[in-house]
């Protein structure tokens, strides 16, 4: 059985996301920085840098590794969808 728990995005921390986002080379620690400060965001990316496209060999658990495997424009992508989306 899978249960499935839906985390909104804190509102100081979706601004500050689209913000970034916003910004043509937003800083790779700003946008690190962001996601650990939200648990939706953070869990989004996390679930991205797990899943079977990414092929890990081990599971990622940090958002700054996370990042590193998804890429940049995948994350500021993820990101974006996240703080719209809630």
């Amino acid at each position: 059985m899978t249960f499935s728990i839906e985390i909104p995005t804190l509102p100081v921390a979706r601004v500050r996301a689209l913000a970034l986002v916003a910004n043509v080379n937003p800083s790779y620690d700003d946008l690190v920085g962001v996601i650990d400060a939200d648990p939706a965001l953070t869990i989004a990316l996390l679930r991205a840098a797990n899943s079977a496209a990414s092929a890990p060999v081990d599971r990622v658990k940090t958002a700054h590794v996370a990042m590193v495997r998804v890429g940049m424009k995948e994350a500021r992508r993820i990101i974006m969808g996240v703080a719209l989306s809630n």
